[in-house]
């Protein structure tokens, strides 16, 4: 089994679970209120790794006349999203084959992605998601900061392990700054691990800036 089979494994198992822990979003409201200012009538915003609907409902709260796609690896994330969330699009499928127009989205928000990729499949991640963005468009990538990569267990599913990569921060600015997207805001904030240690996340708003070429 492959390390993002058993992550999906571990989260079809803890759905419900993660829901009751993060679905309010709490521990991350500063930076999505940030976010929720860039928000037009009308905006086209793609959710890849969705879970279930968490940020999607929050954002269709603050407008509702948001057009989101909500995708996610995990089925009963997918079903939990469609139930929380009736006004938006969910399907079910793998971020890392993704395939939409360029220039499509006005919006991209990447909640917790990147730690279930290695940082190749996230620097292509990225790309691709440029590409998705209109010019003048708005990327959320919010992810854990340190050194290598572990199956762990977490506070939300202790019945099996998950796969976790953790990003330098030197690395994430090189992939946004050769992919035309701007710091807008970064935001590091602690987050309370169960056994008493601190993870740092890292968060940022970034806008795309140029044209998208393909190599």
């Amino acid at each position: 089994m492959d390390k993002t089979e058993k992550t999906i494994k571990a989260y079809n198992a803890s759905a419900h679970n993660f829901q009751t822990k993060f679905m309010d979003l709490k521990l991350y409201k500063n930076s999505f209120e940030i976010l929720s200012g860039y928000l037009q009538p009308d905006f086209t915003i793609l959710d890849p790794g969705c879970g279930p609907g968490n940020v999607t409902k929050y954002l269709l709260e603050k407008e509702t006349t948001l057009k989101i796609t909500g995708i996610d690896l995990s089925e009963e994330m997918i079903k939990l999203a469609r139930k929380n969330v009736p006004g938006a699009e969910f399907e079910c499928q793998d971020i890392r084959k993704i395939n939409f127009e360029n220039n499509q989205f006005d919006m991209i928000i990447a909640a917790f992605c990147l730690p279930y990729l290695y940082n190749e499949e996230a620097a292509d991640f990225i790309k691709k998601t440029s590409g998705f963005l209109k010019n003048g468009g708005i990327l959320y990538v919010s992810t854990m900061e340190g050194d290598g990569n572990r199956f762990e267990t977490t506070s939300f599913c202790r019945d099996h392990e998950m796969f976790f990569n953790y990003y330098n921060e030197d690395f994430l600015l090189d992939v946004f700054k050769d992919n035309n997207l701007n710091v807008e805001h970064y935001i590091r904030q602690e987050y309370p691990e169960s056994d008493g240690s601190v993870t740092v996340d890292m968060i940022f708003i970034l806008k795309k800036t140029g044209e998208y070429y393909e190599n």
